[in-house]
């Protein structure tokens, strides 16, 4: 950074922020989140995020990340609700509030379409944002900064190498330059001044970087949205924007940034809906030549044949068991504490669930060695049945297993849901209390099609769920009637999700997938969830996932 760089005061900040944040940037961060740690995708190659040329213009030590938006292409490619926070009047209501007008004609004669947000982190570590407006006519473009002046007021001007920079004296904190086809804004000149020099070479932009380099050269050309995120030297940004370690503990999301460098997400609007693409790189050179993130084997969805149709979700892969010890590997590379805290939780959960004396790695993970399935469903009352589905190899083998998990189970201390109990003293006055009455787990053997079922309930007659193992797979469902239509798929495939429009969705992004899942949304819509307003046009969101060497490829299609 340049002394004038260092130097330079910033203005009192007086416009109002562009509602990006609240809205938008966290709908594109929530695709970003979707790819780290769900990672579902397709992997497609064509070159260089050049549409938009801000790799050449941003500076690499600066930029935390960038997002583009095809104003032209929203408007045409696709129809968007009203209320949707995309929608072409919706963002010519952003733009006028950043420029503190009451309206901005995105299709004036001077504007192109094309705009972008680009974050960078100022020398007291802070964010500074700069937008980026493409136009079609310098003069009239100009002409256009003169209408914001208030009346008497001229625009100033000073030369920065070679390049004038634009800004009001009196009515409003606001610089602009006209930079290889884009009007650049920002309230801080010394970050157009990043820009120049980025532009002109006497500084290194964010084509010099080899994680932006990976991620733009697998993505496609020209999407309407495209989206950069510079994990390597700001990994922590994720935490301002989302819940994340609400969910997950932070010592496993730390591990995770430091193997992935660059992220990338472009979406191509079609009259289907929006088609996401996303790629995340790795630090290939800490992995060496250990390809933790490489599947010989790929995945075909043969489990979707036996998930009876219409689920709010499904996610589905193959060898969970792989990926876990890759996690595992990974970690204990990088982050041995990590590796230990993720093993303690899933023992944990194991022994919670399953009795103390099952291990998780002894009993568990040979029953994932193969495809698994999960499906989740919504019934009358508005909750959530579940169906769990693993492909046996060897079912004679892992029925040991199987018996052992059940036989942990079943031998369970449980305890009713709390309730509270009155009673009265020697005194004849009442007291209360919260009691909970041991329980016992209890086993039923019943029958549907020749095929035995076990049913587990509660000594107070609370129904816990029902297993089954057929045709060498292993089933656990919530509700008996779930389990009985996937039972009754070994006959007949009709009423499957194989066999349905959700299915023909993933199909569509398959290709050699890893893993795959189907989310419901419009099953979703009177639950709250982070990032609902911008998911909250479409329908379904179908996703796969392809792993490869240098990094984590995505494909989403929300319709």
């Amino acid at each position: 950074m340049t002394k004038k760089h260092e130097q330079k005061q910033k203005k009192e900040k007086s416009l109002p922020a562009l509602p990006f944040k609240n809205q938008l940037t966290n709908g594109v961060i929530l695709l970003l989140i979707l790819a780290l740690f769900s990672l579902s995708a397709f992997f497609m190659t064509d070159k260089i995020l050049e549409p938009t040329n801000l790799g050449k213009l941003l500076p690499a030590e600066q930029t935390i990340g960038f997002l583009t938006i095809d104003i032209n292409s929203l408007q045409n490619d696709i129809t968007l609700p009203s209320d949707y926070i995309l929608n072409y009047d919706n963002l010519s209501k952003m733009v006028a509030s950043y420029l503190n007008q009451e309206s901005f004609d995105m299709l004036g004669e001077w504007f192109d379409g094309q705009s972008a947000i680009a974050f960078l982190s100022d020398p007291d570590g802070n964010m500074d944002k700069i937008y980026f407006l493409g136009y079609q006519d310098r003069t009239k473009a100009l002409d256009f900064l003169k209408t914001l002046s208030a009346p008497g007021e001229q625009l100033a001007s000073e030369n920065y190498e070679g390049v004038t920079i634009y800004s009001y004296p009196t009515s409003q904190n606001l610089n602009v330059a006209f930079i290889s086809g884009y009007m650049v804004l920002s309230d801080d000149a010394s970050n157009l001044e990043l820009v120049i020099d980025s532009n002109k070479g006497s500084a290194s932009n964010l084509k010099t970087l080899a994680n932006y380099n990976t991620v733009a050269d697998n993505l496609p050309y020209e999407p309407t949205i495209l989206t950069f995120w510079n994990i390597q030297k700001y990994p922590d940004i994720i935490e301002s924007y989302v819940p994340i370690y609400e969910v997950v503990p932070e010592a496993l999301i730390k591990p995770i940034l430091a193997i992935f460098t660059g992220f990338g997400a472009a979406v191509q609007a079609s009259e289907e809906g929006f088609y996401v693409q996303t790629y995340t790189s790795v630090e290939k050179e800490l992995l060496e030549d250990n390809y933790y993130l490489s599947f010989p084997t790929k995945y075909n969805a043969g489990l979707s044949a036996f998930i009876p149709e219409n689920p709010t979700i499904f996610i589905g892969g193959l060898n969970l068991r792989s990926e876990t010890e890759r996690t595992f590997e990974i970690f204990d590379e990088f982050h041995p504490s990590a590796s230990l805290i993720l093993q303690g939780v899933l023992d944990g959960v194991s022994k919670k669930f399953f009795g103390k004396q099952i291990n998780f790695e002894e009993e568990i993970y040979p029953l994932l060695e193969e495809e698994y399935a999960l499906s989740i469903y919504k019934n009358v009352e508005g909750g959530k049945e579940y169906l769990c589905l693993l492909e046996l190899e060897n079912q004679e083998e892992k029925m040991i297993y199987i018996d052992t998990i059940k036989k942990g189970f079943l031998e369970k201390q449980v305890y009713s849901d709390p309730y509270i109990q009155t009673y009265t003293l020697g005194d004849g006055t009442t007291g209360q209390e919260i009691v909970a009455d041991p329980v016992e787990i209890l086993n039923e053997k019943i029958s549907y099609e020749d095929v035995e079922i076990d049913k587990f309930y509660l000594s107070n007659d609370d129904i816990l769920g029902y297993m089954t193992v057929f045709d060498d797979k292993f089933a656990f469902a919530t509700d008996l009637d779930i389990l009985r239509k996937s039972i009754d798929l070994m006959k007949t495939p009709n009423g499957s999700l194989q066999n349905s429009a959700d299915m023909d969705s993933i199909n569509a992004l398959m290709g050699s997938a890893d893993e795959s899942s189907f989310i419901d949304i419009s099953a979703l819509k009177d639950s709250e969830f982070w990032g609902q307003s911008f998911f909250s046009a479409f329908s379904s969101l179908s996703s796969t996932k392809n792993f490869f060497d240098d990094g984590v490829a995505t494909f989403h299609l929300l319709k």
